[in-house]
């Protein structure tokens, strides 16, 4: 699908921005901006870049398994699995009187 949107205002310092613009009816994936720059003359350029357009939750993650906690790994315990490239994990271990350590982004 494609989204236009038009009359772009270009400030005095050169700068404009189409702000607040609805893209929901773009598919997930390879998004391409195409940008074309008219002069008060009607001379035309222009460029374009591409962006990824990504609404979609991963899959929940898989936890390898898992060995028990005990006196010689409690210190340095390690826990792997696999996950949606690129993505981060947070990892909260919980202990049975509610106590808790978290470990955030990891990649």
């Amino acid at each position: 699908g494609d989204v236009t949107v038009n009359n772009v205002t270009v400030d005095g310092s050169g700068d404009w921005s189409a702000n607040n613009e609805d893209l929901s009816s773009l598919d997930d994936g390879n998004v391409t901006i195409d940008v074309i720059v008219t002069d008060a003359a009607g001379n035309t350029n222009n460029t374009s870049t591409t962006t990824i357009k990504d609404t979609v939750a991963p899959a929940a993650p898989i936890i390898d398994t898992v060995p028990a906690i005990n006196i010689e790994n409690e210190n340095a315990f390690n826990v792997t699995g696999t996950a949606e490239p690129y993505s981060s994990i947070d990892i909260t271990f919980t202990d049975i009187n509610g106590g808790d350590v978290t470990v955030n982004n990891i990649t």
